[in-house]
This record gives C-alpha cells, structure tokens and sequence, in this order.
C-alpha cells in the first residue's frame, strides 16, 4: 500500500500515552492531596484560636482580684465559694487557673487556662508572691498537641 497515509497509533504509542499521562496525574494528584492537608490544618488552627480567643475574653471579663485593694490573695484558683467544676461560678481572673474543658461542639479539642502571678519588671518571670500583675495563659489542644496558645497579662490597678 504505497502512498496510503498512516492514521492512528501504535500500540506502544497508546502505552507510552497512557503511562506519560499517569505520571503527570500522579503529580497532580500528590499537589491536589498536600493542598487539601494545609486547608485541614489551617481550619485546625482557625478554630483553636477562635475557641482560646473566647475563653481569654471570658476570663479578662473578671475582676483582677477577690480582694478589690492590696494586698491581693495569697493563693490562685478558686475560693470556697465558688465551684471549680463550674466556671460560671468564677468572679475573678486567678478562679480560671487550673481550669480545663473539652469544648462544646468541636470533638477533640481540650481547652485548659493557667494563671501566675508575674513580677512587674519583666512580666515574663513568675512571682511566688502577689504582685499587681497576673498573667493568663489560655492553650487550645487537639490530640494532646497544643495548636494554639494566648497570653495575656492583666494589672490590679
């Protein structure tokens, strides 16, 4: 069949296609898996800050101290009147420390506070002793890894 013109492929042509093809879905594949990882992550993230951000605004809505003048209590956490397994109970910010719930609605995620007394010069330093500085530590857990934690230092003045 001379001058007959070849339409079509070969056999390895279409294998070679095929496995060209493969390979570069392979890749998209990967990229399309590692994109949606990030998203599930950041999501993570989004919602840890959002729930550490409501119970920081919670507690710094409490007076600084049960005492209203110096000097300030002596001991952090709750007092006698008050519940420690029900924060609504709680009337200053040193009531939250210790303070852990599992948060309502989101499966997983532990959301725990701690509260110091800091030295005023450096704000960073824990005080052993009242000082006119409290920092509130609020983290947000997922599976035992802290995925978000706030700080905050409020003043008794």
């Amino acid at each position: 069949m001379k001058g007959a013109s070849k339409k079509g492929m070969t056999l390895i042509e279409a294998v070679t296609a095929i496995v060209v093809a493969g390979i570069g879905a392979g890749g998209f594949v990967s990229l399309y898996l590692s994109a949606m990882s990030g998203y599930a992550e950041a999501e993570v993230r989004t919602v840890a800050a959002f729930l550490a951000q409501g119970l920081m605004d919670e507690t710094k809505s409490k007076r600084f101290d049960e005492q209203y003048v110096t000097p300030f209590s002596e001991s952090l956490g709750t007092d006698a009147s008050e519940d420690a397994g029900d924060k609504t109970t709680f009337d200053d910010v040193d009531d939250f420390d210790g303070w852990s719930e599992t948060a309502t609605g989101f499966s997983g995620y532990t959301i725990s506070t701690s509260v110091n007394y800091v030295k005023g010069g450096t704000l960073d330093e824990v005080s052993d002793s009242p000082t006119g500085f409290k920092r509130i530590t609020v983290r947000v857990s997922v599976g035992g890894e802290a995925v978000s934690v706030l700080k905050s230092v409020v003043c008794g003045w």
